[in-house]
């Protein structure tokens, strides 16, 4: 997806344009975790008429065993939305934070309550209140310290 710009998605990209692709892939079960993974882009360069391809990054995967989180609420009726994989406003939010690109939000996942009608909301939408998951109390996913607060926002 070109840099910068949203709504008007595009395969080409212009001059002073960048763009940021996504890939997400699994392994069969009892794969061997690669190592490594290689990036290469083939393309076809329209002005020289001619293709390119190019090795742009060697990423080292991290095998190690990671920590299992459990959703920060009790009780039932939670939907994760907006999580993993293709949702955009999340995993593909690219921000700019402190003059560079981030993918800050990257693991993010927002949390939802559903009615007994599959509803998250009844009413006006721009009211928080009218949301089922208002109010209800968020737990720590693992043991930590708290090191700053603040409660000066308004909802």
């Amino acid at each position: 997806m070109p840099g910068g710009r949203r709504g008007t998605e595009t395969a080409s990209l212009g001059p002073s344009q960048f763009g940021v692709g996504f890939l997400h892939f699994g392994l069969d079960a009892g794969a061997r975790v690669p190592e490594a993974l290689v990036h290469e882009i083939d393309r076809f360069a329209e002005p020289l008429k001619s293709d390119l391809s190019m090795r742009v990054a060697d990423t080292p995967v991290i095998d190690k065993v990671l920590p299992v989180l459990r959703a920060p609420l009790r009780g039932s009726n939670y939907v994760a939305g907006d999580g993993c994989c293709d949702s955009i406003r999340h995993v593909r939010a690219l921000l700019p934070l402190n003059g560079a690109f981030r993918l800050a939000q990257r693991f993010a996942i927002d949390w939802e309550k559903i009615d007994d009608e599959n509803r998250i909301v009844r009413g006006d939408l721009k009211d928080v209140k009218n949301y089922r998951i208002y109010g209800e109390p968020v737990l720590a996913v693992a043991d930590g310290s708290v090191v700053g607060a603040r409660n000066d926002l308004p909802d």
